[in-house]
């Protein structure tokens, strides 16, 4: 949840509304668009040069033109590249598709597809950045849907009309190309992405089983008003291959329906967490968008380092600078040292602090209003004399952290190896 007041009506907003009631009558291929444009109508709403442009105001009619130009450029001027494997006449078991580029995803895709038994036909999708080519495919998806452009245009528009119009025809094209495959079961990395729920829905709708993975540790947000909220709600697949219990439960908790298969995380080392010698302690930050949370956490470790003499090792997201922040003490430092030769780390809510959990890495969680996975009371501390009773402890860190990434390692790819063998 983004502490920011940009951000606090999106859901609640009556354009968002309005914006869902245009993309449930998006006639195109019968997709639930309102599950696949989700996403981009939040991006379009954090944008707020853009939500100047949705005004409508003559001064930004020059500024909308040019976006238009650039929504029809991206489209028509660049065609999706696939790092796959194609296998002779489209015969395949198993169709995995990829749209989200970061390098710990790469690993887990990687790792749950080599689970596919031997013997079983695969064919990998992996989006890359688009090639500067003349898009056919997209114009001809452009031409033969244009109602759908004039209806959204009428509804949200001139600028939210093609931003969304051209978004829903190059996942369409991007379902043309597709459909000639038929395999046994397709399988999208994470089914909350626009690119990845039109595929699932594309095939779902032919018939074909359908899975997704998780990617990180969703958080049950209740009403609040984030974009991750999608990662449990916009699940359209029939299966849902979990790491861990916790999120198993969310996901059935929002779709009873859907068959929730508690896999693990194949990518995750099983080299299980040996305590360093005593002095070190790790800091897991959160992203920037806990910048206070951030603060506080370090404000504590600042204290108890400079109670106990204790070095702090601060392992900050990768899109943030620890510079951002007051470091209050001289014993802390931007982590050089690897948090599994620590002793013990302090967290708040970053899906690190459970995977370090799991890797039998003793964590204690700060306490606060942010929706996060709580971890049990004696696990957790309120300031730095709260911290200061409680670090020293031989609790079980790997049994607890299996609440929320059951298997790694080799066991978690036998267990994806087991879901695909069964079908």
């Amino acid at each position: 949840m983004s502490n920011s007041a940009s951000h606090l009506a999106f859901y609640s907003s009556p354009r968002f509304f309005k914006q869902l009631s245009c993309f449930k009558r998006i006639q195109i291929y019968d997709l639930d668009w309102s599950k696949i444009l989700l996403v981009d109508a939040y991006r379009c709403f954090a944008n707020p040069n853009w939500v100047e442009y949705q005004s409508g105001h003559p001064k930004h009619w020059a500024a909308q033109f040019g976006m238009i130009r650039f929504f029809l450029r991206q489209l028509l001027w660049r065609r999706e590249s696939f790092r796959t494997e194609v296998t002779a006449n489209n015969a395949i078991d198993f169709l995995f598709f990829k749209s989200l580029q970061r390098p710990d995803y790469d690993r887990l895709f990687q790792s749950a597809m080599q689970s596919v038994p031997n013997g079983k036909r695969v064919l990998s999708i992996d989006i890359l950045s688009p090639q500067a080519d003349f898009n056919w495919r997209a114009m001809f998806q452009f031409a033969m849907h244009i109602r759908q452009l004039l209806r959204l245009v009428v509804d949200l528009g001139a600028f939210e009309g093609f931003y969304f119009y051209c978004n829903s025809i190059r996942y369409s094209t991007l379902i043309a190309s597709l459909r000639k495959f038929k395999p046994q079961m397709a399988v999208v990395f994470a089914d909350m992405q626009p690119i990845d729920n039109a595929i699932a829905q594309s095939f779902k709708q032919r018939g074909i089983k359908t899975a997704t993975l998780q990617h990180g540790l969703y958080v049950d947000y209740g009403n609040a008003e984030t974009i991750n909220r999608a990662n449990y709600e916009n699940v359209v697949c029939d299966y849902f291959l979990a790491w861990g219990e916790r999120t198993a439960e969310l996901i059935l908790q929002h779709h009873p329906t859907t068959v929730t298969v508690n896999c693990g995380h194949p990518a995750l080392e099983a080299t299980r967490h040996e305590p360093g010698q005593g002095g070190n302690f790790f800091v897991f930050l959160d992203q920037k968008i806990f910048a206070k949370e951030n603060q506080r956490l370090l404000d504590i470790a600042a204290a108890f380092a400079e109670a106990t003499g204790w070095v702090g090792h601060v392992g900050v997201h990768p899109r943030d600078s620890l510079s951002q922040y007051r470091i209050a003490s001289d014993l802390l430092n931007n982590a050089s040292h690897p948090w599994k030769s620590c002793s013990f780390a302090i967290g708040h809510s970053s899906s690190i602090v459970y995977q370090a959990l799991r890797a039998g890495l003793v964590v204690f969680q700060m306490n606060s209003d942010v929706p996060r996975h709580h971890l049990p009371k004696e696990w957790t501390f309120d300031n730095g004399q709260d911290l200061l009773k409680k670090w020293k402890t031989d609790a079980n860190a790997e049994a607890l952290g299996k609440l929320f990434i059951s298997e790694v390692g080799e066991k978690a790819a036998s267990n994806y190896r087991h879901f695909f063998a069964t079908l």
